[in-house]
């Protein structure tokens, strides 16, 4: 084995996990996808004290990705 065999095993696993990620993203927009990060963001805030109803705060969220997904 060469001295290399670390990060070819790492570059692997990167390439891997890239091609999982473009199957996976398949039919969201960028705009749609950066929407649902920052409502992820916002519900992780509003889960942990922001708000007043963390159960509301989810289910928001998951209404609002799935309804992003469509797009």
């Amino acid at each position: 084995r060469s001295t290399l065999f670390p990060y070819t095993t790492l570059f692997r696993s990167a390439l891997a996990q890239l091609r999982n990620a473009r199957k996976d993203l398949s039919g969201w927009s960028d705009r749609a996808l950066g929407r649902a990060i920052e409502t992820l963001a916002i519900t992780d805030e509003e889960t942990k004290g922001a708000s007043r109803d963390a159960d509301y705060a989810m289910e928001k969220a998951v209404i609002t990705i799935c309804s992003l997904r469509r797009r």
